[in-house]
């Protein structure tokens, strides 16, 4: 239950002292096991339970990419117009028409961003749609990021 880096505590009396622990110190959330329920090596068990720690943001879309294997991506960034900043890629699982349409109004030749070798196979878009996202982590590149919603024009 101990090591060189992490330690286990028999319970907590007080989780939401833990989650709000968690949270500050920028950690992706909790992993818990009822008291009760036997320990299974190698098995799932419903005793398991992960609190992941969600954000909000409000990204800008550079670019989509749509493939068999991943299906659909927005990648995002952040910052001001002229100074954005790539943040990582948003999954989308099922199409959302009004965000396709909307994209499509703002395809644009070129990479929005001043990379040396941008990715392949991404439709760049003009910078001016916002979507809000939820991710966990600390702020830098995006983990788990799902898109919530889009965002009305700033």
């Amino acid at each position: 239950l101990e090591g060189p880096t992490w330690r286990t505590p028999a319970a907590f009396e007080e989780p939401e002292l833990l989650l709000a622990a968690t949270q500050d110190l920028g950690l992706e959330g909790v992993v818990a096991k009822r008291l009760d329920s036997p320990y299974q090596p190698g098995q799932r068990s419903a005793s398991w339970v992960k609190h992941k720690h969600l954000r909000t943001e409000r990204l800008t879309v550079i670019g989509h990419a749509r493939s068999q294997r991943r299906g659909a991506r927005l990648l995002v960034a952040s910052g001001s117009p002229g100074e954005l900043r790539y943040r990582g890629v948003v999954e989308l699982g099922l199409d959302r028409d009004e965000l396709w349409e909307t994209l499509a109004i703002l395809e644009q030749a070129d990479c929005p961003l001043p990379w040396r070798r941008p990715p392949r196979a991404v439709t760049w878009v003009t910078p001016e749609l916002d979507v809000e996202v939820h991710c966990h982590g600390r702020h830098g590149a995006l983990r788990d990021a799902v898109i919530r919603a889009l965002c009305p024009p700033r």
